[in-house]
Parts: structure tokens; sequence; C-alpha cells
């Protein structure tokens, strides 16, 4: 018998808000990898840049920056305003080449990718903040578009579950564990999707290339980025309780708020920090032969979360 679904099974809409909030963060944690995107785009040297769950823009703002500037995108996304959002972005950020809005979801980029090569156009996809909202089949049915096209592609700041806080809590773990598996809810991969991404993708033959891109927040830096650890306190107070209440565990519902409450203090005081981990994925264009039983992934499976992130 399939277990009963909840309420937390259900992919959620992401604010825009939090997706603006979240963007100098982002920012800040991918200039390491800046290196890394300017040698995969000089590698393929792509025509179309494709962006899959766009959101707000930040993630192909960001890319854009490496590029030499006449690369054509392609935003995916399910919400028509956060389409036009990043759309209009781009503009700002200076790109003058064509910008094609799709209203959709991850399952239509295997045909974008075919339009693209039926043009003779080569390609690149990107994502941002995205694997850990899909299930393993989900993930599994992307890398298989990829894999299939020998398209190259770049999966950012997916999450790990990893939190560091100075001061440490002793509840801290509890708050870790429960987010934790909160995330997974709906069978979604949550903290383990870059683990599954290098061992799905391995054994598909593409090499994987990680590299760690923490957030690094300090409630004396900024009033934004002050702004966002208390959005972020907030929220996974709320996901662990959610968990603890799924658990019907009534006691540590009570601990929770407390932690919150402790941490939002601390922050009042300016003397919280925190580390956020995220991991950046690098995967090149796969090179060998296609096994038959995977030569016609035109499109990804249903059910693809409305999240993106």
């Amino acid at each position: 018998m399939a277990a009963e679904r909840t309420p937390m099974d259900e992919a959620r809409p992401i604010p825009a808000d939090w997706l603006s909030l979240r963007e100098p963060a982002d920012a800040q944690a991918r200039q390491i990898t800046r290196a890394d995107v300017s040698d995969l785009v000089g590698t393929y040297r792509p025509e179309v840049i494709i962006d899959v769950g766009s959101g707000t823009g930040a993630g192909a703002r960001w890319v854009a920056s490496c590029l030499d500037g006449d690369e054509r995108w392609v935003l995916i996304d399910h919400d028509q305003a956060l389409l036009g959002t990043a759309a209009a972005g781009l503009r700002r950020a200076g790109v003058e080449a064509e910008i094609t809005e799709v209203l959709d979801d991850l399952s239509c980029l295997g045909d974008v990718l075919d339009e693209v090569r039926a043009e003779g156009g080569s390609a690149l996809v990107i994502t941002s903040a995205l694997l850990d909202l899909l299930t393993e089949p989900q993930l599994a049915d992307l890398l298989d578009v990829v894999a299939v096209r020998r398209v190259p592609l770049i999966a950012a700041l997916t999450v790990t579950g990893g939190l560091v806080a100075e001061p440490s809590d002793p509840v801290d773990e509890l708050i870790r564990e429960a987010f934790d598996a909160h995330q997974r809810h709906g069978d979604r991969l949550g903290p383990d999707a870059v683990e599954r991404t290098q061992q799905l993708a391995l054994a598909r033959g593409i090499p994987v290339r990680a590299v760690p891109t923490p957030w690094r927040l300090s409630a004396s830096a900024s009033a934004q980025q002050t702004e966002l650890m208390a959005r972020l306190l907030r929220d996974r107070a709320e996901a662990a309780g959610e968990e603890l209440r799924h658990r019907d565990d009534r006691r540590g519902l009570t601990t929770v708020q407390d932690w919150l409450q402790r941490r939002l203090h601390q922050l009042d005081l300016g003397a919280l920090h925190l580390q956020i981990d995220h991991t950046d994925l690098f995967l090149p264009a796969a090179t060998h032969v296609y096994p038959k039983s995977v030569q016609n992934p035109s499109s990804i499976g249903t059910g693809f979360p409305t999240d993106f992130g």
C-alpha cells in the first residue's frame, strides 16, 4: 500500500521576494566558480543558454556576466510574471540577443533542445537551486535528456543540508535533522541531491566537477543580509516544526520555537554568523553512445515540482 500523502508532500511556489532576497548571497557564493563557468563556455561555445526554472533570473544574470554577450537565451518557468521579470533583468544586464520565454516546466526541456539542434545551434543548460526539489526519477530523466543530446549542464546552488552557526546551539542538530527530513517529503531529493546527481551522472559516463558554494552570512554585514538571515531562520523553524508536528512531537515543537527566539535575539545583537552549504555542479557533454533504452527521452516525466528555486 502506498504511503498516505501529506501537505508536506506537495510542492509549494517559492515567493519572488525570497528569490530577490537571496540573490546577493547567491552571487557572492558563486564567485569562486567564475573560472569554471568560463572554462565550460570556452570549451563548448554555446549559442543558446537554456535556464530551467529561471525564477527572477538571478542565475541567468550571473551566468551572463561570464559570457561573450551574443548568446541567445531561453527562459523556462511555470510563472509568467517571473518570466517577464527574468527577461527584463537580462536586458538591464546588457543582453541584446534574442530572449525566448517558455511558460512550462522541466518536461519541455527535450523539445526545446531539439528545436535548438534543428536550427543548427549549440546549447548550454543551466539551473539554480533546483535539483533538491526533484525526485530521483525526475533527476535521472533530466540527466538522460542532456546526455543523449550531448549538452553540458551547470546546476548551481544545490543545498547539501550543511549548516554551521556561530555561536553554536545544542538544538542546531535537531533543527538540521528535522529540516532535512522535511525537504525529503514527496520523494524529493532534498540534501541528497548533490550526491545522487554525481552518482547518476557517473553511471551515464559523465564526470562531475563539484564546487562548494556556501552562503557565509553575518548579522553585522548589512541590513539586507540581516533580513535574509531572519527569513532563513524563520523558514527553517517553520519547516522543522512541520516535520515535528507530523511526528506528533509536541515537546520538539516548543524546543524549535525557543531556538528561533534565541537565534533572532542573537541576530538583533549582531552576534550571529551562519554558513549554509551549497554545491555547484559542472557536467560536460556526454561523449559516449547511449544505450537504446534512453535514446529517445524527448521530455521529462510528469509531476515536476512547481516551486522552482
